[in-house]
């Protein structure tokens, strides 16, 4: 009888081996994957394309959106004998009537309008890099998709998350909830545009084109109070109303805060995000019997037409 002694150390480098072969594996594929979505759009000013996007911190899944959408007008390209980045308006417009994998003329309306936009950005920074005089979308006529229907957030739930968030977090739904503020409004609101003593309070909301004087309501006040009981003594007075923690006299941007807001709301099984709130607060108006001059007023928007479109009967 023949006894066999296997070796710890022996036994202990086979899962090692075949982990390291996995992950070589892993990166072949990886590297291969990469190569051919690179050899896809060759001969093309594509990858300089998203090597822009990727330095504007885009997300993954919205350049993989861009790749998928202009893969799609790289192939009609092709059947069509020309490059990407040398189609006219009259194939354009061929590429809409087109039927198949080729073509749009089988994708609903918003699909369609979706893959023409990524065209249109596209050409767009093709002219900015002097690489292309006209746009051939310039002409198109895009397919026509009604307005998304807003979601506000329920009350129950506003109250739910209210209760369940930390301070930073409650705040940020007060502010949007309360007045209609957006991320870049809270990132951009100091505690010194919060008129809180005055005879009718009211908060400074300092946005891009334009600067409103919303009015604060008892229960937004209460909020604030609350909030700014949490902070140190020396940054009640004065100071951004979010400040950052690796700088406490520095703001926050409105890119961390809509993702903390985002991150939030999905722990907490709620499909919805911090603009959602302002949607509630313009419908809440709309109900109340405001008109839309009213809730422009006490909406700030960048665009004039936006208030009407953010709410719901």
């Amino acid at each position: 009888m023949r006894i066999i002694i296997y070796s710890d150390a022996a036994c202990a480098s086979e899962p090692v081996k075949a982990q390291e072969v996995s992950a070589m594996e892993r990166e072949n594929t990886e590297a291969a994957t990469w190569q051919r979505r690179k050899n896809d759009l060759a001969g093309s000013a594509a990858n300089d394309y998203f090597r822009a996007l990727r330095m504007q911190r885009l997300s993954t899944n919205t350049i993989y959106g861009y790749r998928q959408g202009l893969r799609k007008l790289s192939k009609f390209a092709e059947s069509v004998g020309t490059t990407l980045d040398a189609l006219t308006t009259e194939q354009i417009e061929c590429y809409q009537e087109t039927r198949g994998e080729l073509g749009l003329a089988d994708c609903e309306p918003s699909s369609a309008f979706w893959h023409l936009g990524i065209g249109v950005r596209y050409y767009r920074w093709l002219q900015r890099r002097h690489l292309r005089d006209d746009n051939p979308f310039d002409d198109i006529v895009m397919p026509k998709v009604p307005k998304a229907v807003p979601h506000p957030m329920p009350e129950p739930s506003i109250m739910r998350a209210l209760e369940a968030a930390p301070p930073r977090i409650r705040i940020c739904i007060a502010m949007a909830r309360g007045c209609g503020a957006r991320a870049d409004d809270i990132a951009r609101c100091r505690i010194e545009d919060l008129e809180r003593e005055a005879e009718n309070p009211t908060a400074i909301l300092r946005g891009k084109s334009k600067t409103r004087h919303v009015p604060l309501t008892p229960w937004l006040l209460d909020e604030i109070e609350r909030y700014l009981n949490t902070l140190p003594i020396e940054h009640r007075t004065r100071g951004p109303l979010i400040r950052s923690r690796v700088s406490p006299y520095g703001s926050i941007g409105r890119n961390y805060i809509s993702k903390q807001c985002g991150a939030f709301f999905r722990d907490q099984g709620v499909s919805q995000r911090l603009h959602g709130l302002r949607h509630s607060f313009c419908t809440t108006l709309r109900q109340g019997g405001a008109d839309a001059f009213t809730i422009s007023e006490a909406a700030p928007a960048t665009k004039a037409c936006a208030p009407p479109r953010y709410t719901r009967r």
